[in-house]
């Protein structure tokens, strides 16, 4: 994607160089060459077009592709969620090991090839809401498969890491949840994932009458 948006940048450039040297040479009355740098200037627009519809289509499927990213990553967190908060070690390290992966494939990759999303326009924002919630939940679970890893290295007893408590369901965890869950729906409605403006706007007139 930032191929992309490079080569579409310097096609530009090219193209609007090679366009002046047509116009000068041309007032020269130097046809042939001035006709070089025409034909340059329709390539170099060409390759900008092409650049830039592939660069938005790269962008989207990157977006669909976090979007779904955090949502595995939440299912893979909301596992382990129980009424009465007792959950086998064995479950918990199991969905630890699944929520990092999911992060790392499908969370963290789609949000550096995102990272040239231009800057202070709002689906920038978007995902910069999406990924400040979504790493703070990432670096809980992390501290907390720590904690369990001395667990199983008999570093600290069961008791001991009952004491220490999960961070990945503390108070300010279940905050940067409801954050995230509140900037994909940003994200789903920029976007109009499954026609959700339409649905919307359905329910808006619906309680209007």
């Amino acid at each position: 994607m930032k191929l992309q948006k490079n080569v579409a940048i310097c096609s530009g450039v090219v193209s609007l160089f090679a366009l002046c040297l047509s116009y000068v040479f041309n007032s020269r009355n130097d046809v042939y060459i001035s006709g070089i740098f025409v034909g340059l200037f329709s390539s170099g627009i060409l390759i900008c077009v092409v650049s830039i519809i592939t660069y938005f289509n790269e962008r989207e499927k990157a977006l669909y592709s976090l979007y779904c990213g955090c949502y595995d990553f939440m299912e893979a967190l909301n596992s382990n969620l129980r009424p009465n908060k007792q959950v086998p070690v064995e479950d918990i390290r199991k969905s630890f090991e699944n929520m990092m992966n999911v992060y790392d494939k499908s969370v963290y990759y789609y949000m550096c090839q995102l990272s040239i999303i231009t800057k202070n326009t709002k689906l920038w924002q978007i995902t910069m809401d999406i990924w400040e919630s979504v790493r703070h939940i990432y670096l809980f679970v992390a501290d907390d498969r720590s904690n369990l890893t001395k667990f199983y290295l008999g570093d600290i007893t069961k008791e001991e890491l009952e004491n220490k408590g999960w961070k990945y369901t503390s108070e300010e965890s279940i905050a940067y949840i409801k954050a995230l869950q509140g900037a994909l729906d940003k994200l789903a409605f920029h976007m109009n994932y499954y026609n959700i403006r339409k649905e919307k706007k359905g329910v808006v007139s619906s309680n209007a009458d």
